[in-house]
């Protein structure tokens, strides 16, 4: 639930904030090197979590507006929805509607070559450090990993500068806020 809370909160700071989304596979993370075919497999054996990435990559090749709108919507989908988001039908409903040329969006959803995509914007991601998501980067090195609940709204930009100034500090390693058991999300 904490990147669907972060999407939520990032959302509504579009109109004053970039936000510019990248692909991360914490099943890769899970898995390790364990898997040296992670990202190759056949299609009929892809690994979870991937076919919703190559939905967003798919919708990317018709615009960041697509990219970005197609993944809140998915979020929506699965959080909300509670519909199946790793499921290639469901995907290609969801990014026909979202997508303004929908038969590009059903040949750039097919080609695998969007998984090299995927690779290198997962590996780019570890070179950052990062370790699960969501996690904020800005200038293309200081990075956040953030646990939230939905912020107030009159507290979004406040909070984007905050995690913006304690991304930049080098020497802070970790900072993690001790507290009794989070509210059911």
């Amino acid at each position: 639930p904490y990147v669907y809370n972060a999407s939520v909160w990032l959302r509504r700071l579009e109109p004053k904030v970039r936000v510019n989304w990248k692909c991360f596979s914490l099943t890769k993370v899970n898995l390790g090197d364990s898997d040296e075919d992670f990202w190759n497999k056949p299609d009929e054996k892809t690994p979870k979590g991937l076919w919703p990435f190559r939905a967003v990559l798919a919708a990317a090749k018709q615009g960041e507006l697509a990219s970005n709108t197609l993944i809140y919507r998915l979020l929506d989908a699965k959080h909300q929805g509670r519909l199946d988001i790793d499921d290639p039908e469901t995907l290609k409903g969801i990014g026909q509607e979202v997508c303004g040329n929908s038969q590009q969006f059903l040949d750039d959803f097919a080609d695998r070559a969007n998984l090299n995509t995927l690779a290198e914007q997962h590996v780019d991601g570890s070179a950052l450090g990062i370790f699960g998501t969501p996690t904020v980067v800005f200038d293309k090195k200081n990075t956040i990993f953030v646990k939230m609940l939905i912020p107030d709204v009159e507290d979004d930009l406040s909070l984007f500068e905050n995690l913006k100034s304690i991304a930049h500090r080098p020497y802070l390693a970790e900072v993690k806020k001790p507290q009794p058991p989070w509210p059911a999300v």
